[in-house]
Order: C-alpha cells, then sequence, then structure tokens
C-alpha cells in the first residue's frame, strides 16, 4: 500500500468548492512520493500532511472529495 502525502494550503484564501481539512488546510495534491511532495511544498504557506496521519473525519471527507474522479478499469 502507497503512503500518500496530502500537499495542503495552510492559509487559503477560499475553501469553496475545495477538499477542506478540520484544521481549515485545503487539500491541493496528492503525491505517492515524499520528494515530490516537499518539491512542491517549497512555498510560504504550504505544507504536507502524511494522509495515514489524517484524522478519521478528515480522510472521509477526501474520499468523498476524489470519488468523481476516480477512474474504474472495465
Amino acid at each position: 500500500m502507497t503512503d500518500w502525502f496530502c500537499v495542503v494550503d495552510r492559509a487559503p484564501t477560499t475553501t469553496e468548492g475545495q477538499c477542506t481539512l478540520t484544521d481549515g488546510s485545503v487539500v491541493l495534491t496528492l503525491s505517492a512520493t515524499r520528494a515530490d511532495a516537499v518539491a512542491v511544498a517549497d512555498l510560504a504557506g504550504i505544507g504536507i500532511v502524511r494522509y495515514g496521519h489524517l484524522s478519521d473525519p478528515d480522510r472521509a471527507a477526501l474520499r468523498r472529495h476524489l470519488a468523481p474522479y476516480r477512474q474504474v478499469d472495465g
């Protein structure tokens, strides 16, 4: 199982239509490698959070947000 990393905006100007975590951060993207996440997160106010460290409600919110984009084979 891949250990995913969430690239998050810690001080978003808007959360409308975004996957917002309980701390107010907005998930910008997911990365399968920490190195890629760190490269993207090299901006002020942007951070990374290991998916496994998200609370159960945050994981559920992220799954709901991504559901329309999920591809199903066959």
